[in-house]
């Protein structure tokens, strides 16, 4: 029966992984379409983009498919460059390996220079989609506790990621089932930042690691949060939460930080809880005002929260948490 649920663990996980890899390869895709496209605009040609199987990636053009026999003879050729049927065939390499064939319409000089030149740029769009990739990959391991510590502090080096910088694990929950939208606004707004990496771990939450500066307060990290809420709300029209854990100071805490990034994010959800009760905990106020909640968490949970506010009634430090006993649940709701 144990290997029966592992089983179907591991094809759970195999499947996301692939459908993760499928939204990557759609958005690059995407990317590459529009590259073409603006290349056309500008050298008012014609341009295609194939793998190596001949199948169509990207193009300007809706016959390209009928070039896909001289683009798989050409990926067998050891020529780099060829003309075939008025158009510039330009091979783009991953490494040592051809990853794609870009066609371009024309014969002359100015085009084998403007082919020549979104080659480049295909290729290097190539590269830093690979790293980008291969870094949210690690950091998603790394949450997981799925390396081993040599592993991690190696394939840190490959990827140059500063391997003791202080971090902070943000965990964002939407009402929305994987909902793609959430993660395109949570990537517009991180992408190009220096030490952030978006990912997500299952099927319901979204992760960011986010690198500390020295002079970064909690305030800032609470001010971080509360705009991922809005803009969540503005730009995809989702109603979001948001936990974050204490800074890790290496990987070596990113599984526990990740843990209790989660734990105050299901904390947290109780205080949006309409039916939930608050009453006052006079026997723990002789230095702060602290309460008492309960309520029920977005995963349906019935808690004891004991709280108490900091700065404003928007920033709250949880002090315990716990499930409520059946005699505490018979008064929620009331």
């Amino acid at each position: 029966m144990y290997s029966l649920f592992l089983w179907f663990m591991i094809i759970a996980a195999q499947n996301q992984i692939t459908e993760e890899k499928e939204a990557l390869q759609m958005a690059y895709n995407q990317m590459l379409q529009s590259t073409i496209e603006g290349v056309k605009s500008i050298a008012r040609t014609d341009l295609c983009l194939m793998d190596t199987e001949g199948n169509v990636i990207a193009a300007t053009n809706e016959d390209a498919q009928q070039y896909k026999e001289s683009v798989l003879a050409f990926v067998d050729s050891p020529a780099e460059i060829q003309v075939v049927q008025g158009y510039q065939y330009f091979k783009i390499m991953d490494g040592t390996s051809v990853e794609y064939v870009m066609l371009i319409h024309g014969d002359g000089d100015d085009i084998y220079t403007i082919g020549k030149l979104v080659a480049f740029q295909i290729q290097n769009l190539l590269s830093a989609y690979k790293e980008k990739y291969d870094k949210e990959n690690f950091i998603k391991n790394v949450l997981l506790d799925n390396m081993l510590l040599v592993d991690i502090y190696n394939k840190a080096k490959k990827l140059h990621i500063e391997a003791e910088a202080r971090r902070l694990v943000f965990v964002i929950e939407t009402n929305k089932h994987r909902d793609s939208n959430a993660m395109e606004v949570m990537k517009s707004l991180f992408t190009g930042r220096h030490g952030a990496y978006i990912t997500a771990v299952d099927e319901e939450n979204i992760i960011l690691v986010k690198e500390l500066e020295k002079r970064d307060t909690y305030e800032e990290m609470h001010q971080l949060a509360k705009t991922i809420v809005d803009l969540l709300n503005t730009e995809a029209m989702i109603n979001a939460w948001v936990g974050y854990s204490d800074p890790a100071e290496s990987f070596l805490e990113f599984r526990s930080r990740y843990q209790q990034a989660c734990t105050a994010l299901q904390i947290g959800t109780v205080f949006y809880d309409e039916e939930a009760l608050v009453i006052d905990d006079p026997e723990h106020s002789e230095t702060e005002d602290r309460f008492i909640i309960l309520g029920l968490s977005s995963k349906a949970n019935l808690l004891v929260v004991c709280h108490c506010y900091r700065a404003s009634d928007t920033v709250i430090r949880i002090i315990s948490a716990r499930k409520a006993t059946k005699t505490e649940s018979k008064y929620y709701g009331k």
